[in-house]
């Protein structure tokens, strides 16, 4: 069996250097960057559903329980559902950002 340190073109490293390679070369971002990016998450989580006791973002595919009160409409995940006891009003499969454009195919009138 042939060691790593001999074979060609492989860079022999001691057990010493292990730290050195684990540390990456850090990119500082301009200001103005990481201000978008912000802003583009914070859109992007605004129009999204978040549970009303774990206050997670559910999955696309998963279903989401929503009971109206008298205020307001509280939504509830699958997995917070079972901690309320009342019946929910509604429930809704949480569906891709991508759902409302997507192009749907319709069948032509004879």
């Amino acid at each position: 069996m042939i060691s790593p340190a001999r074979v060609e073109g492989r860079p022999q490293v001691s057990p010493n250097d292990v730290g050195a390679m684990r540390t990456a070369p850090r990119f500082r971002r301009a200001p103005a960057e990481i201000s978008l990016l912000r802003r583009s998450v914070r859109a992007l989580d605004a129009g999204r559903p978040r549970c009303h006791h774990c206050h997670r973002n559910p999955l696309v595919g998963e279903r989401i329980y929503v009971y109206v009160a008298a205020r307001a409409e509280r939504v509830v995940c699958e997995l917070c559902r079972p901690l309320l006891r009342e019946a929910p009003d509604r429930s809704e499969l949480v569906h891709s950002p991508e759902h409302r454009r997507a192009v749907k195919a319709v069948p032509r009138a004879a």
